[in-house]
């Protein structure tokens, strides 16, 4: 009893000095307090001054090589010495052991700092640690810019802007990385319309391009085009938020709301896992796909970090319905052409990623027992049918033509790959310019049908096409609804199918015009250009590397706006009506 009570007494010491000592002191923390609020912006300028220095650091060697190198010194050690001062000023002012344990590895970093300031360890481990603390601040920027992205979306009034402004924001940056000298082999760097160029085909996931991207482009400026690509395929939106979502905690209902449209959720409920799946599913099939196709590159590429490289790029590229390849030739070369391995791994990425996250996650999470919805229904009918109806036409077409010197085998082999190819992917094993001009109507027809909505596929969209065509079958037979499988249409899903594929014909015809009178190519393979660019598809009859300056501008407004969709576009420029509160009288129209 009497230890009990000596800790209680010991406790009511210790509470009793801490009173007096914060009743002495009171006047020294509001003074402390003020002193704060004035340093506070002060500190703000210095981190600013920090990252400034850091993108200067990483951006200038690109665009002007070797010229700042005798500034490297004194710029590490400004920024060596500016991180350990912001440091503990912020944590003299702020306090608390709840700063230090948020703050411990920034704590490490700039005792680190204080030791490499002293030159005990040399230049190059303090240049070597300067890099560590730019990538930390470069990372940190990063992390609160994309936990900003959900406040944004929530403040979003017109979703679609929000994807142009997204997909116009990417383009521009990936342009400014691909103009760096330290991106191409060119001297002075691309110029301005073909980075803009190449940066839109890829983060459209186009795949058409002005220059050899395998020998024009350093391993920098490929590397650059591949965060595009992937950046572009899964949606700059969508990929955004799935990674702002995780560094927050979650999303609110607003901004599941209005992302529920971009990624073309209908359960608001279901948001947050579909954007978990999206980006699963895409790293999931990219890496089966990367595996397969270093499996298959084993004796073409002896190298296995090039072996390594080529399969994850081209995994990425397929898988995104991109086109592009390191390849000079594409895979038209005929080790890679008559590779069964190299075809059937890179059909497989293109049928996965033009199928849709929407399908994926169905088939994912569907029970036993439980009904295939609509879309999916339609997506695998349409699916199978433009895949073996594409193989039978191209090798029907083509068996004496570009084919003919094949054996049997390969011959239906490439028909098929053309095939799925021509689904918006870009790729290709034969030569596009050599085949006919009705295996090239084929290919635009099946180029202008696309994949399924929510997918990294481009074109009209088979749902789309397939409920046209039963709406048309529909009015054929006198019918007064629209009914597919069982289930009622609901009309306004077939006028927004009617509206998607007027205005993708009413540019289609516009691009081509305009094409024609900027450009001295044959008729076809100007139509062909323009059709693979607003369809996304990326494949060239030789047309790309011939266009003018008017022409690059004129297939760079039709990728993006293929990309973003005519609906998008529209819709971020249109105001909309909410209400309704009027009818006009009924009168009727002659048709046909």
């Amino acid at each position: 009893m009497g230890y009990l009570r000596f800790l209680v007494r010991f406790r009511q010491r210790i509470h009793l000095i801490r009173y007096r000592y914060r009743l002495k002191y009171r006047h020294f923390k509001e003074e402390w307090t003020a002193v704060d609020d004035r340093l506070s912006p002060w500190l703000r300028v210095l981190s600013w001054l920090l990252v400034a220095l850091v993108v200067a650091t990483w951006i200038l060697p690109l665009q002007f090589p070797g010229l700042f190198d005798a500034y490297v010194p004194a710029a590490n050690r400004f920024l060596l010495g500016g991180f350990f001062v912001h440091f503990v000023l912020r944590a003299a002012f702020s306090g608390g052991t709840g700063f230090w344990r948020t703050r411990w590895a920034e704590g490490l970093f700039a005792t680190g700092a204080l030791v490499i300031l002293s030159d005990v360890w040399g230049e190059q481990v303090g240049r070597l640690y300067a890099d560590a603390i730019e990538v930390y601040l470069f990372v940190l920027v990063g992390i609160k810019a994309v936990a900003y992205i959900p406040r944004w979306l929530a403040a979003s009034t017109n979703p679609a802007r929000t994807v142009l402004l997204c997909f116009g924001g990417l383009i521009g940056t990936g342009a400014v990385f691909l103009r760096f000298p330290a991106a191409s082999v060119a001297d002075g760097g691309l110029g301005w319309t073909d980075a803009v160029f190449l940066a839109a085909s890829a983060v459209c996931v186009t795949g058409l391009s002005p220059l050899d991207i395998a020998t024009q482009l350093t391993g920098f400026g490929q590397a650059v085009l591949l965060v595009l690509i992937q950046l572009g395929g899964i949606g700059v939106v969508t990929f955004a938020t799935f990674l702002a979502m995780y560094l927050s905690g979650g999303i609110g209902r607003t901004e599941r709301f209005v992302l529920r449209d971009v990624i073309q959720e209908a359960d608001l409920r279901a948001v947050s896992s579909t954007l978990k799946s999206i980006v699963g599913l895409t790293l999931a099939f990219e890496c089966v796909g990367a595996v397969a196709l270093f499996l298959a590159w084993g004796d073409l590429i002896p190298h296995s970090s090039d072996r390594a490289w080529f399969a994850l790029f081209h995994s990425v590229s397929a898988f995104c319905n991109a086109g592009f390849s390191l390849f000079t030739n594409g895979l038209a070369d005929p080790s890679n052409a008559g590779s069964w391995g190299v075809n059937l791994t890179v059909m497989g990425l293109i049928l996965a990623g033009g199928l849709g996250f929407t399908t994926w996650n169905e088939v994912r999470t569907r029970k036993a027992n439980q009904r295939w919805s609509l879309h999916t229904t339609i997506v695998a009918r349409m699916t199978v049918l433009l895949v073996v109806g594409g193989t039978l036409a191209i090798a029907a077409l083509e068996w004496n033509g570009v084919l003919g010197g094949l054996s049997w085998q390969d011959k239906w082999l490439a028909a098929a790959f053309q095939s799925v190819t021509t689904r918006t992917a870009g790729f290709n094993t034969v030569s596009i310019s050599e085949l006919a001009v009705p295996t090239l109507m084929i290919m635009m027809i099946w180029m202008a049908v696309g994949g399924a909505p929510g997918s990294t596929a481009g074109g009209i969209k088979m749902t789309t096409v397939y409920v046209l065509a039963a709406s048309a079958w529909a009015d054929l037979r006198g019918r007064t609804r629209l009914e597919i499988h069982r289930r009622t249409v609901p009309e306004i899903i077939q006028r927004r199918a009617l509206s998607a594929a007027l205005l993708a014909v009413a540019w289609l015809l516009m691009g081509t015009l305009l094409l024609t009178m900027t450009e001295t190519a044959a008729f076809q393979d100007l139509l062909f250009e323009q059709v693979s660019a607003f369809m996304t598809v990326g494949l060239s009859r030789g047309v790309t590397p011939e266009l003018s300056t008017a022409g690059k501008w004129i297939v760079t407004a039709s990728m993006f706006m293929g990309r973003v969709g005519m609906l998008t576009l529209a819709v971020a420029f249109t105001r909309r009506i909410t209400t309704e509160r009027y009818r006009y009288p009924s009168e009727g129209v002659l048709i046909a």
